[in-house]
């Protein structure tokens, strides 16, 4: 009987909600239209990048990483050049 009780108690434990999607677009889709609202041929810094970001509601401090890996993948892909 307490086995059956410690399932129980385990299966309730275990209920996962699921997340929120994002409702705007999408971090590299931002960089994009950053860097083409730029209008700067030579590039742009990603200090600027994410001063831009910071002025468009975005914590910058929380997804530096995530900022920073979506430049280098954008670099890789020849989106950004």
């Amino acid at each position: 009987m307490s086995d059956s009780a410690a399932t129980d108690k385990a299966l309730k434990m275990k209920k996962v909600v699921p997340r929120k999607k994002q409702e705007g677009p999408w971090l590299g889709e931002l960089l994009l239209k950053i860097v083409v609202e730029s209008g700067d041929r030579k590039g742009i810094s990603l200090q600027a990048i994410k001063k831009m970001l910071w002025s468009k509601g975005l914590d910058v401090d929380k997804l530096g990483t995530q900022i920073k890996q979506s430049v280098r993948r954008n670099v890789d892909k020849d989106t950004l050049a």
